[in-house]
């Protein structure tokens, strides 16, 4: 966000002219505006890095999760390499379950 950083510049170089006109007038509220305006070119540029990092970690993501592979178990077939899926019944899952559970006890 090139934007930002150009606002961040703009707000320092606004800041700097203000010291010079307290300076000059000898008017402590050109301090004050300097002040407030080199804090703004410091959050603006926060905000530039924050975005960038923020950009840069969801590049990352997704590169790793940039075309999910279709497995088996959605499409239910059997890819080449593995053995075809056997669909269970209800009772056959809870009698599993029963015998598992025997086995722990």
């Amino acid at each position: 966000m090139k934007a930002l950083t150009w606002i961040a510049y703009i707000c320092w170089g606004l800041a700097a002219i203000g010291v010079v006109l307290a300076i000059g007038d000898e008017n402590p509220i050109f301090l004050v505006l300097a002040g407030s305006l080199a804090i703004s070119g410091v959050l603006f540029s926060a905000f530039e890095r924050v975005i960038t990092l923020l950009t840069e970690i969801r590049g990352a993501l997704v590169e790793a999760t940039e075309a999910p592979k279709q497995t088996p178990i959605e499409t239910n077939e059997a890819a080449p390499d593995e053995t075809p899926l056997v669909t269970r019944t209800v009772e056959e899952i809870s009698a599993d379950l029963k015998r598992l559970k025997e086995k722990t006890h």
